[in-house]
């Protein structure tokens, strides 16, 4: 084995020191999760969230409001952010679809989905929805809200019923869901049946029995 020279032994072991003995650099600032700036309230939050939409481009929103409401919407949030909004509309059903498939295929281009509750609750149970922490939560009535606060509801589906005037006489008109169990009715009702949000409200309505 050779003999190592003394001074640049001696200097080796100064700098195999030096490098135990040197403060670490700096780590790197990683830039926060989604769940992290999901839940963030600090007084940057909006400015945060608007640089970031604008370095992503636009905003994708999946939704099943009009076509004309969206338009104004649309505008409305391009004018105060600058942000372009990119809307897909569909039914709810279709979104429910194609929101489920796209992660499944690890396709991550939706931002926020506005849809129907039965739908925006399917997607909660298949976990793929995020918990967002806004300051506006605090204006938004109590039954808009779900526990696990995974989807706010955003308006009111106005459920009533319409009747034939020529088979069915003014004075005749049911005043309440419970007189549509009259005998007399068999046979004279109709529902949508793949409406699932309006079958949930009359079952309320008439205590599911």
């Amino acid at each position: 084995m050779p003999r190592l020279n003394p001074r640049r032994a001696f200097a080796s072991a100064i700098a195999v020191a030096a490098m135990f003995l040197a403060p670490p650099a700096p780590a790197q600032p990683r830039p926060p999760t989604l769940a992290e700036l999901a839940m963030y309230d600090g007084p940057d939050r909006t400015k945060r969230l608007v640089d970031g939409a604008k370095k992503e481009g636009a905003v994708t929103v999946y939704s099943s409001v009009t076509v004309d409401d969206m338009k104004v919407l649309a505008g409305a949030f391009e004018k105060k952010y600058g942000v372009k909004l990119q809307a897909w509309r569909a039914s709810s059903e279709s979104i429910l679809q194609r929101a489920v498939v796209e992660y499944r295929g690890a396709r991550y281009d939706v931002d926020a989905i506005e849809t129907s509750a039965v739908e925006m609750e399917s997607l909660h149970r298949e976990r793929l929805l995020q918990e967002v922490k806004s300051p506006h939560i605090a204006d938004i009535v109590p039954a808009a809200l779900r526990p696990h606060r995974e989807w706010i509801g955003d308006r009111l589906n106005i459920i009533s019923a319409r009747y034939n005037p020529t088979l069915v006489r003014k004075q005749d008109i049911p005043k309440s869901y419970d007189e549509l169990t009259d005998p007399n009715w068999k046979g004279k009702l109709s529902i949508a049946a793949d409406d699932a949000v309006w079958f949930g409200a009359l079952a309320t309505e008439l205590r599911e029995q």
